[in-house]
Parts: structure tokens; sequence; C-alpha cells
């Protein structure tokens, strides 16, 4: 679906939020709850979370003191007990980190708290649910950074939104916005005029190397259209992203020859910065080398000190 922009009438995508033709702002629904109401309101999630994480275990431990004080055969074995313990949890932790979904705010709403220039965050719509996520407990039950399904894009914004507000393009087909960078929507044939806008008005471009026709287009058009001190390109090891050498290095020629720049060859550096003539500058490499998920966003804010210092 589309509309037509009402001072200029340009064709946009339903939920553009600026033209981009004359720049007008435009109406538009805001994402949320209020955009899928078929999730109901937040508070119930999070009523329901605290539920599974206090009302259902301390039945439980009841149970277990009653059956071992007056049951002289067990009624319940400890084990599921013990499972129901973990199910509970884990219920608990997903409602948290749906209300959570529901609360995330659009990319129009994001940018009217925020006056700096965003950043744009290109990725395949498919890298971040195939990335580790912390294996911590405590997040589920706090909410906190590291809780559940946390994504490589969730360690990278709360770094980089000491610099901006942290934008990207959104997946049609999801039920609610992912969280991490603020969604913004287009249809399959228009998500490239949306790309291409914020590529012109975007005060830092990041990438993240892929081989999808997608992201080899994006690259594209940040050769022919932004600065190259405005673009911090990311690369996985081959160790970290769970892949062969061999697609690590197709994934590097592909981005590099769709960039037209040459990358040095240093394996425990993930980001690059790029000089006037487009010469790669690497940034900090890791400090941890096993790279253990606990510490990704220490590792993240470590690699990226020289840009968020700059």
């Amino acid at each position: 679906m589309s509309i037509n922009c009402p001072k200029c009438n340009s064709n946009l995508p339903k939920d553009a939020i600026t033209c981009f033709s004359c720049g007008t702002e435009q109406p538009r629904r805001s994402l949320g709850y209020r955009y899928h109401p078929s999730f109901g309101a937040p508070w119930f999630w999070f009523l329901l979370s605290w539920c599974c994480f206090l009302v259902v275990p301390a039945i439980l431990f009841i149970l277990l003191i009653a059956q071992k004080i007056y049951s002289e055969q067990a009624l319940w074995s400890e084990w599921v007990l013990r499972l129901c313990f973990l199910a509970s949890i884990a219920a608990g932790g997903w409602s948290r980190w749906t209300a959570k979904r529901i609360l995330t705010p659009d990319v129009r709403t994001v940018l009217a708290r925020d006056s700096r220039p965003p950043i744009l965050y290109l990725r395949s719509d498919r890298v971040d649910e195939r990335h580790p996520v912390s294996l911590s407990l405590m997040p589920w039950l706090i909410g906190g950074p590291s809780g559940p399904g946390v994504s490589f894009e969730r360690h990278l914004v709360s770094v980089l939104e000491k610099l901006g507000p942290v934008i990207a393009v959104g997946q049609r087909n999801e039920y609610l916005p992912r969280l991490g960078a603020a969604r913004m929507y287009a249809d399959q044939d228009q998500w490239q005029s949306l790309v291409t806008f914020y590529l012109e008005r975007c005060q830092l471009v990041v990438l993240r190397a892929g081989t999808t026709p997608g992201v080899l287009w994006e690259a594209h058009q940040i050769r022919a259209i932004v600065p190259p001190s405005k673009l911090l390109l990311f690369l996985d090891s081959p160790r970290v992203a769970r892949r062969s050498d061999a697609e690590f290095e197709n994934r590097r020629a592909a981005v590099c020859n769709a960039l037209g720049v040459v990358l040095p060859v240093q394996n425990d550096v993930r980001f690059f910065r790029f000089g006037p003539n487009w010469e790669a500058i690497p940034l900090n490499p890791r400090r941890d080398p096993s790279f253990r998920l606990v510490n990704q966003r220490s590792e993240l804010r470590h690699e990226l000190l020289p840009l968020l210092n700059n």
C-alpha cells in the first residue's frame, strides 16, 4: 500500500515519515500496541511476567513443601516441579520481552524526541536472528540489556546512542518491532527510496557486511552518496559469525567489491572507518579473543572507542 504526499503528490510508502521529494512530514499512525491491537496492552504482559516470576514459583514451592511434609508417597515428583519452575521463568521472560517490544517507539517518535541527526543501521533482515545471544539468566528477571533474544543489534544500539538515535528499515511481516534500532517500514518496491532518503541525511551509516542483494545494493548506494568519513563497516570474524572461512572470505570480497575498497587482513578487528580516499582505517581490536557473550557490550564499547571519542 502507498500514500500520496499532500504537498507535492509524490507516491510514498504507507509508513513514510517524510516525503522523499519535498521533505514534508507525513501523517502516520505510530507503531506499538496501538499499531498491533491484537497483542493487547503492555501492562497485561508486564503483569503476566511478574506472575510467572513470583506467584507461580511461590505456589510451586508451597506444593513442594506440602509434598515433603504431608505425603508419604509423592503426588508430584520433584523433577516435574522443577520443570514447571523453569517453564514459569521462561514464560515470564518472554512476556516481559513482548511488553518491551509493544512499547518500542517508531522512527518518527524517536526523531521527534532527539534532534541529533540519526545513525542508519543497514544489515540483512535475517542476520541478527542467527547471531549468538546472551546466556545470562538475571536479565530475564530485570529486563536488562542482555535479556532474552538480545542480538548484536541491541548491544550496538546501546553503545551508539551516545552519538544519536539509531534507525533501521524493518520487515513488513513483523508482528511487533524488534528491540534495538527504531524501525521504519516500506513496501517491497519502495524500501530503496526510504534508504536513499536517510543516506543523504544521517550523520553515520553502519553497514553490516553481507552477500544478500539488498546489502550489496546498499553498499553501492553508500559509495555513490555517503562521504567515506560517515561510513562504519562491521565485518564478523568466522568464529563469531559461526561461518566457514570460505563463506567469510566471500562476504568480505563481496562488500569490498561493492564499496570499491581494500580491507586489511586483521582477524581481531571487526570495525573499519574510511579516510578521504576510501582507505580503510581499522578501529580497536577485540580485547577478548574468546568472545565471551556476557562481555559483548563492553567489547563493542572498547572497539568503538575512537568513534565515540571523536
